[in-house]
C-alpha cells in the first residue's frame, strides 16, 4: 500500500493542494496490459535483487504511479496522487445515507467505501462525532 509520507518522499508535492476528485477504484480500470509491460521491466530485478537499491526502487515506484497517472487520464500525477489519498467525503455520505439503515454490517458498509473496518469507524467519528452503533440507536 502506497502512504501519503511516502509519496512525498518520491514526488516533490503535496496532495493537499490538489482539489481534483474522481473515483479510482483501481480494481476496475482497465490496466493489466500496462502492469504486464511493468512487471516485465522489473523481472531483472526479481532475479539479481542485488541490484536493486533504495533509489531504483523508488524510481520504479514513480514510474508506476506515471504509468498509472497516464491510464487514468489525470490531468497531473499530483491530480492522481490527491484522489488516491484525500477523503472523498461526498462517496462517503453516499454511502452511509443510501446504506446505513440497511442490514449491512460495519465490515461490508466499509468494503463499499473501499475501507478498513477501522478506517471507516474513524472516518464515521469524525463526520457524525459518533459510532456507527451508537449513531443506529
Amino acid at each position: 500500500m502506497l502512504y501519503p509520507e511516502l509519496i512525498k518522499d518520491l514526488f516533490d508535492f503535496d496532495i493537499n493542494k490538489s482539489s481534483y476528485q474522481v473515483d479510482l477504484n483501481l480494481k476496475r480500470m482497465h490496466v493489466y496490459q500496462i502492469l504486464a509491460y511493468y512487471r516485465a521491466s522489473i523481472i531483472i530485478l526479481l532475479k539479481n535483487p542485488e541490484l536493486a537499491d533504495v533509489e531504483l526502487i523508488k524510481n520504479k515506484l514513480r514510474e508506476f504511479i506515471l504509468l498509472m497517472t497516464k491510464t487514468t487520464n489525470a490531468p497531473s500525477d499530483l491530480d492522481f496522487l490527491a484522489a488516491m489519498f484525500k477523503p472523498n467525503f461526498a462517496k462517503f455520505n453516499q454511502i452511509i445515507n443510501s446504506d446505513l439503515y440497511t442490514n449491512l454490517s460495519v465490515d461490508q458498509l466499509a468494503n463499499l467505501g473501499h475501507m478498513s473496518a477501522s478506517s471507516f469507524k474513524r472516518k464515521f467519528k469524525e463526520v457524525y462525532n459518533d459510532s456507527p452503533l451508537k449513531y443506529l440507536n
